[in-house]
């Protein structure tokens, strides 16, 4: 196995600023929610694995998540990662292992668009479509006038509408879990057919552990379906339809300033409806004060990145 360092971008402070994708949660009685993210990464290079440009940083050392290999073969996918996660931003990994600079991308459930404008202003794509199913968010996304090189679309990643061969980059960031699990390996057949030959899908999936995770699952309990996307992943490249460039593994700090802020930004959110009665709400609030601090609450999500590539040929 190779072993590479991936280093921080030098502008790391600004990035980590940035809110880099959602989960889910709920208000008072009923909410829908998408949480912002930061990223990091560690990355393993697979034996005999293509490369692309930029270094890949592989995991060292005994890390909390356990290691849990999902399929046979010499080179098995692996849902958590076995080692020390590194704590970089999305941004940071994005950059490194994507031909971002001058690139069609296509970005399915871009949420607020905000790692959209950074792929933009920051990375350099040339031009982006962004998908999102959530019709109030994608009208907001609608009302944004200074994004010239971004156009919004309202479309599942199941039927983009996009045509066949026409993006260099396929995004998802925490968003292919949110995918009717009976349409998921159609999405995974959509990605293929947008890409160029030889063009890259980066998909970013929330693991299933840590404490943020701990307080979402109380009312929204994710595993079945992040399980879900994980193994139509893994079956998009057993069956040879995407290739498995690496597997990334990281940690993604939030933080938030208040439960206020928690509320709002993760109970108040328009992606998805859950019912959440008054004894339920106590249980989140407690769950999430005890993270509290001075300084608010901040939180280090395990993240998996698989970066796959549609074959040449």
């Amino acid at each position: 196995m190779s072993r590479h360092l991936l280093r921080p971008h030098p502008d790391r402070g600004a990035l980590e600023n940035v809110a880099a994708a959602g989960v889910q949660g709920a208000p008072a009685l009923q909410t829908m929610f998408r949480a912002g993210a930061r990223t990091e990464r560690t990355v393993m290079v697979r034996p005999g694995a293509p490369q692309v440009t930029g270094p890949a940083l592989t995991r060292t050392g005994e890390g909390p998540y356990n290691g849990c290999p999902t399929r046979p073969g010499s080179n098995p996918m692996d849902i958590r990662g076995s080692g020390s996660y590194r704590r970089l931003t999305e941004l940071e990994v994005m950059q490194q292992v994507l031909p971002m600079r001058g690139a069609r991308v296509l970005e399915l459930g871009c949420g607020r668009a905000l790692v959209t404008r950074l792929m933009v202003e920051r990375l350099g794509a040339a031009r982006i479509t962004a998908t999102e199913v959530d019709r109030i968010q994608h009208e907001k996304n609608l009302q944004m006038n200074d994004l010239p090189d971004v156009t919004f679309k309202l479309a599942g990643a199941e039927a983009t509408g996009s045509p066949d061969a026409s993006v260099d980059i396929v995004v998802m960031l925490k968003s292919l879990h949110h995918v009717p699990v009976a349409l998921m390996d159609q999405a995974m057949e959509e990605i293929r057919r947008v890409l160029r030959p030889g063009g890259f899908a980066y998909i970013s999936e929330p693991i299933y552990a840590g404490a943020f995770n701990d307080i979402l699952r109380l009312f929204n309990d994710e595993q079945q379906v992040r399980e879900a996307a994980f193994s139509a992943v893994a079956r998009a490249v057993e069956t040879g339809l995407l290739e498995l460039v690496d597997e990334i593994f990281f940690e993604s700090p939030s933080s938030f300033e208040s439960w206020g802020e928690f509320e709002e930004r993760i109970l108040g959110a328009t992606h998805s409806e859950y019912r959440v009665d008054e004894p339920l709400y106590i249980r989140i609030k407690r769950a999430f004060m005890a993270h509290m601090g001075p300084a608010g609450a901040e939180f280090f999500n395990p993240t998996r990145v698989d970066l796959l590539r549609r074959p040449s040929k």
